[in-house]
């Protein structure tokens, strides 16, 4: 029994296929902006905090898909199912840390630390975003953002941080 259409297993993959493009494309942006900061905190951050989290956000993606492709049609064994779970974390964790990395990369191009209480660094922080460039703070500000990072990342980090961590249910044999 097919759990997709044809045609959805083709834009999964699809999708899949053009994210990978966009990640090079990312890197490769990541590795021109390195070369415009001047302050080796910042660069720091931006190569072993952003890049490093990139690289395994996008493996990550890579390795569920590798452990769960979407035209498979059986059931996952419990250490697939375990290795989902643990890439799912891993991906969810890493998103959460990206932005703080590139939060502390302004902080130290702008030579703000030890200035700004560490607690209070952070993309949708009040105190970091006074230092943003506008156009920049009014995306984060935006309904579709402020939605997403209240209800959606604060909410899913803290929960599986904290509380509970993602699961994939196991079959029902």
């Amino acid at each position: 029994m097919q759990i997709y259409k044809q045609e959805d297993i083709q834009k999964i993959k699809s999708e899949l296929y053009s994210l990978r493009i966009k990640y090079c494309d990312l890197m490769g942006q990541i590795f021109d902006l390195s070369a415009k900061i001047k302050e080796e905190k910042a660069r720091e951050y931006l190569h072993y905090g952003v890049g490093r989290r990139l690289e395994v956000i996008e493996r990550c993606i890579e390795n569920i898909f590798l452990i769960f492709p979407v035209e498979r049609n059986n059931l996952l064994c419990r250490e697939e199912l375990i290795d989902v779970m643990i890439n799912l974390h891993a991906f969810f964790v890493n998103i959460f840390g990206l932005l703080d990395n590139l939060a502390w990369v302004l902080i130290h191009e702008k030579k703000l630390a030890g200035i700004i209480d560490k607690k209070k660094v952070g993309l949708f922080k009040r105190e970091t975003k006074k230092y943003l460039p506008n156009k920049f703070c009014q995306y984060l500000d935006s309904p579709q953002m402020k939605l997403w990072h209240e209800q959606y990342l604060t909410n899913y980090r803290d929960a599986f941080s904290h509380r509970i961590p993602l699961y994939v249910p196991p079959p029902k044999y």
